[in-house]
């Protein structure tokens, strides 16, 4: 449903709230709500709100700074704007660490975690035949990144994303 909504009408109903005193974290989609929900306690302090797409959440932004309205702050993903150096601050936007929030979980100790925990040392090993797992994920991440950036300079309209996730 937000993916309906409008910047404006989202600006307008963050601003029309007078009930909430605490600071709108605004985000991109469903799993960065989820994600960062997790990190945040939310309530009285805290809300998040996701508007579909980061080009909404800058166009969210730019209208609540316009409007003079303080208490807000936009998380995006880095995407490309390190790769390409593109300066792209502006006002009460947070640029994640890296490309995206998939790649900021998998420079944490969690995909060592899941091993130890699902998969013995001895098949471990045997797979990795003296490799690191990290090396083979980045290795096949790479060729998808290259993929993805070449997509993003020539705009050739590949898509990377499915239009519908079905949930079994």
């Amino acid at each position: 449903m937000f993916e309906h909504m409008t910047p404006e009408r989202t600006a307008n109903a963050i601003m029309q709230d007078t009930t909430f005193k605490g600071l709108y974290i605004i985000v991109e989609g469903t799993k960065d709500f989820n994600l960062y929900n997790k990190f945040l306690k939310t309530g009285d302090t805290v809300g998040i709100t996701q508007v579909g797409g980061k080009q909404k959440v800058i166009e969210v932004i730019n209208i609540l700074n316009e409007r003079q309205f303080n208490g807000k702050i936009g998380i995006v993903d880095s995407d490309f704007y390190k790769i390409l150096e593109e300066d792209q601050l502006i006002e009460d936007i947070f640029y994640t660490d890296y490309h995206d929030s998939e790649v900021m979980m998998f420079e944490s100790p969690a995909l060592e975690t899941v091993l130890n925990t699902y998969v013995t040392n001895e098949k471990l090993d045997k797979f990795l035949n003296g490799r690191e797992v990290r090396d083979i994920v980045l290795n096949i991440a790479k060729e998808i990144g290259i993929l993805k950036l070449a997509n993003h300079l020539h705009n050739w309209g590949l898509a990377f994303k499915p239009k519908q996730i079905i949930v079994c």
